[in-house]
């Protein structure tokens, strides 16, 4: 459950158009990085919106690659390969939110870390998984943090991914996001 000030921001972005939009991005639009960000991003948006929009496609278009973690195999995570696959772990949804800002003019960072969640799967990583990614994106002058990967869905207690957006997790205060993200670098703790 959101609390009351984020919940009424939620609400206020889903009024706003930005999140419609994007989640109704038509197919053949969805064919290269390019073309996506031209969709998500128009030229009338502001960096905030853009930021946003991006983030709500992300989050509902990819679905959390479970099987390939487990396994340790998994498939690139490249921008271009999780747009045609829509399959990612974190570092697939991260790149993939860092590569369309860009192209759409925004400045973004892939954060890399752990997080809580790497200790409370059902199952145990691979050892050539070594934590978790999110970004940072400059917003009016400041850094904010975000998870596209959290706010998709989460891992079960059977090891399934379950697909359910979370907004918590978009430009969520540092003051919260240092509870469950852990980054190597700390200054993007940004305490």
């Amino acid at each position: 459950m959101l609390p009351a000030a984020l919940l009424g921001l939620a609400l206020a972005w889903a009024d706003s158009g930005v999140d419609q939009r994007a989640l109704k991005a038509p197919a053949a639009r969805e064919k290269s990085l390019d073309e996506l960000s031209r969709y998500l991003c128009p030229s009338d948006y502001s960096d905030e919106e853009k930021a946003r929009s991006i983030f709500r496609w992300v989050a509902d278009r990819i679905a959390y690659d479970v099987d390939g973690l487990r396994q340790g195999q998994l498939p690139s995570q490249k921008p271009e390969d999780v747009l045609r696959t829509r399959r990612a772990v974190c570092e697939g949804y991260a790149r993939l939110y860092q590569d369309l800002a860009k192209r759409a003019g925004l400045d973004v960072t892939f954060v890399s870390g752990r997080s809580s969640f790497n200790d409370a799967l059902p199952f145990k990583l691979p050892k050539n998984v070594a934590g978790h990614g999110w970004n940072a994106v400059l917003l009016k002058g400041r850094w904010r943090l975000l998870d596209v990967t959290w706010a998709a869905g989460s891992v079960d207690a059977s090891a399934r991914f379950q697909k359910s957006y979370d907004d918590f997790w978009f430009l969520t205060p540092p003051e919260k996001f240092v509870f469950t993200h852990f980054p190597k670098d700390s200054k993007w703790q940004m305490l």
